[in-house]
């Protein structure tokens, strides 16, 4: 928790020094992307049969390093995220602005919560493996859609 929150801070302090946006979150999305695979192949090897987790192997820093940085880039790109939102609903006619804005916030929660509650029955259905690869495929969408976005929010 205090990994997330120093990086939603870390994520305000950097848009409110004048940042672009666009460029901002597509950075810190490859990053994220990065560190998931990462992860992803710490996984990989740790559900192989040889490997072992003692209290003193390099592997477990590189675990428990691993959950902080995603945890932190989260916090910087739901700050991201939340300001591209905002960015966004200003865009709509004055009179739907906070309806917008609503919506939006609802569909990047609905995301969120969706895949969340079925993670758990998709990876005992199709296995660890494919799960895994699954979802780091789909958190590579976000980084080929911001390539879509209009030049007035850039």
């Amino acid at each position: 928790m205090a990994c997330s929150i120093a990086g939603s801070s870390l994520g305000g302090a950097l848009l409110s020094g004048h940042r672009k946006l666009l460029p901002l979150l597509r950075s810190v999305l490859q990053f994220r992307l990065g560190g998931l695979a990462c992860q992803s192949t710490l996984l990989f090897y740790l559900d192989t049969p040889w490997a072992r987790l003692d209290p003193g192997t390099v592997l477990r820093g590189a675990v428990l390093l691993s959950l902080c940085l995603q945890h932190f880039l989260g916090g910087l790109v739901t700050t991201a995220t939340f300001t591209l939102m905002m960015c966004c609903s200003q865009l709509a006619p004055s009179a739907l602005q906070a309806t917008h804005y609503s919506l939006l916030a609802t569909l990047e929660l609905l995301g969120k919560l969706l895949l969340g509650t079925l993670a758990g029955a998709l990876a005992d259905s199709l296995g660890l493996h494919f799960c895994f690869s699954l979802f780091l495929a789909l958190s590579a969408i976000p980084i080929l859609y911001l390539s879509l976005a209009p030049r007035a929010l850039a």
